[in-house]
């Protein structure tokens, strides 16, 4: 996640500089804003140069000298920090105080969570936090980035109410992450997930679980399901979850990162991942496979000719849990046509790259190669034969072993 600062410091109207006379009797003295240095330290080429190589504390004091840092400072700011846009506001006894103001800006960026003024009472948070979407001047056009960092249920009501009030917007970046622990979070009601405005700037949404899910997340189903409905040119998900998303609607998706997470329900851990591929054959170009799980029981997933997407565009597919993505029929220049990048690391067992290669017909199409793997001296030979008649065409090679010797003390 981006760098969170506090941006919203008064500015200072003149520039001044110290002198350097004495360091016990120095002061504050104005400077000539005709002189050479103050014209060379407002030349906005000057100043995108500077700037442009300071740290975030630097950027957000800087703003104190003058009017023109202001403007250049607040610029990067944007770019580079969140802006924790619900600690805007406060209360002043039991009435909400005047909110306070931010440069317009600053709040291209914006990240939404459980961090509020303390002045907030606890009943007043939800209340906050549509008030943080819906408040602040320009949010619908000015802001193209969301980061929602979600503890109770009743926040995911807030923001998703707080979008609805904003209507359609030029967002372009969604990101929701969920840290919560056990059985904490109950069912949200459905009515609570009506179908957000049509997003027509969004093109990229992010969904992580941050901790471990105790259940089989059926809760967060619709909460994703809304976002990527109400998103017809998105292009990019990166997605953790306990279950397969339903991409039917996400025709323009062109790269797709998904990582499956621990789950204690069977139902969901063994799932076929083909039909959720089948719904973005032909738009995704890079994919990513993944999983956090502890003692997944591998087994390899056989469909039949119909069931086994042909992904007539992908270019670049990783797949980084060996053991959970044994497509069988999947692993060959017919389904996969246009490929020419491939990472593959090791899964559970040691053996189990060898076993994924196994799935694999030559493909000469695979130009860039990066294995990673686990592997006792003796099977190097073996791996490297398997290389060459699975990938005779790969003109780059990133290959990672952890060889394993194992040594016989006579006694």
């Amino acid at each position: 996640m981006a760098k969170i600062v506090d941006l919203t410091y008064k500015n200072r109207d003149h520039m001044t500089l110290r002198s350097a006379s004495s360091r016990k009797d120095s002061q504050e003295v104005p400077v000539d804003p005709n002189s050479a240095m103050s014209k060379a330290l407002t030349n906005p080429l000057v100043l995108d140069l500077i700037f442009g190589n300071l740290g975030l504390p630097d950027l957000k004091t800087s703003r104190l000298v003058c009017r023109e840092w202001n403007d250049v400072g607040a610029t990067f700011l944007g770019k580079r920090a969140l802006l924790q846009v619900n600690k805007l506001f406060s209360y002043e006894g039991s009435e909400p105080a005047k909110m306070t103001t931010v440069n317009e800006k600053l709040i291209r960026r914006l990240l939404i969570s459980e961090k509020f003024d303390s002045s907030i009472p606890t009943n007043k948070k939800t209340e906050v936090m549509i008030r943080a979407l819906t408040h602040v001047e320009k949010v619908s056009e000015l802001t193209s980035e969301i980061k929602f960092l979600v503890t109770q249920k009743e926040f995911i009501s807030a923001f998703l109410e707080g979008i609805r009030l904003l209507g359609s917007t030029k967002i372009e970046h969604v990101g929701i992450f969920r840290f919560w622990r056990g059985h904490s979070v109950n069912t949200i009601p459905a009515q609570e997930y009506q179908k957000l405005p049509p997003q027509s700037s969004l093109t990229s949404l992010k969904f992580e679980a941050l901790s471990d899910f105790q259940h089989d997340g059926n809760e967060f189903r619709p909460l994703i399901q809304i976002w990527l409905d109400c998103a017809p040119n998105l292009t990019s998900l990166d997605i953790a979850t306990t279950f397969y998303p339903n991409l039917d609607g996400c025709t323009s998706l062109k790269v797709l990162k998904f990582k499956l997470v621990k789950c204690y329900n069977e139902h969901y851990r063994h799932l076929n991942v083909t039909m959720m591929l089948s719904q973005v054959k032909n738009s995704l170009i890079k994919l990513e496979l993944d999983h956090s799980m502890h003692n997944y029981v591998a087994s390899e997933q056989i469909q039949t000719a119909e069931e086994v997407p042909v992904m007539s565009e992908l270019t670049s597919l990783a797949i980084h849990a060996v053991d959970v993505y044994k497509i069988g029929d999947f692993f060959n220049e017919k389904h996969l046509p246009k490929l020419r990048s491939f990472s593959v690391r090791n899964g559970v067992e040691k053996s189990s790259l060898f076993s994924h290669l196994k799935l694999w017909s030559r493909h000469r199409g695979v130009h860039s190669l990066a294995l990673t793997m686990d592997s006792p001296a003796w099977m190097v030979q073996e791996f490297g034969r398997t290389m060459i008649d699975l990938f005779p065409a790969v003109k780059e090679l990133d290959l990672r072993l952890n060889i394993t010797f194992f040594f016989s003390l006579a006694t």
